[in-house]
């Protein structure tokens, strides 16, 4: 799913931490702010420069494009990955809390729960990030949001998904 055309300059980074088979499995979202759109999510044993570099980049790979602002939690391991992948082009908002103005990140994160019920029963990292590639299609493009007017942020932000038979 790369060469994501998205109408918007500013992300959010979610993060979440699961507890599955005793090891806590550190879940990364790169969201759109606009559209609520998933660019891309991360599942790693380890919170870390390099785990934090590689979501930034394949989101930067997803959509070919720096966003200008990225929006993510108090953390001292943002600023540094993002310069790593982004120069000085993306702008660093840290916030406080959870809460944003419009409403998708809190959205986005009580949808989550269903998601967090399923990978909490599995046992192994390889079926958590299949478990978040399907998760991914699921939420953009099937799943319609009632703070999106009941549309899908697939179709929110214009992304079209085309049929393997089709290519």
């Amino acid at each position: 799913m790369n060469n994501i055309k998205i109408d918007s300059d500013r992300w959010f980074i979610d993060e979440t931490v699961e507890k599955i088979a005793g090891q806590d499995i550190l879940i990364w979202d790169i969201i759109d702010y606009k559209t609520g759109f998933i660019i891309t999510t991360h599942a790693s044993l380890t919170k870390n420069p390099r785990s934090t570099i590689e979501i930034l980049s394949e989101a930067q790979t997803r959509t070919s494009r720096v966003p200008d602002q990225i929006i993510s939690p108090k953390m001292k391991i943002y600023p540094n990955a993002i310069e790593n992948v982004f120069g000085s082009d993306g702008t660093h908002i840290v916030v406080k809390d959870s809460s944003d103005d419009s409403g998708l990140l809190d959205k986005f994160r009580s949808v989550i729960k269903d998601r967090r019920r399923t990978i909490k029963r599995l046992r192994k990292l390889e079926n958590v990030r299949l478990i978040l590639n399907g998760f991914i299609v699921y939420y953009n493009f099937f799943r319609p949001q009632q703070v999106l007017d009941l549309q899908t942020p697939g179709r929110k932000a214009g992304v079209t998904i085309t049929r393997f038979d089709e290519e």
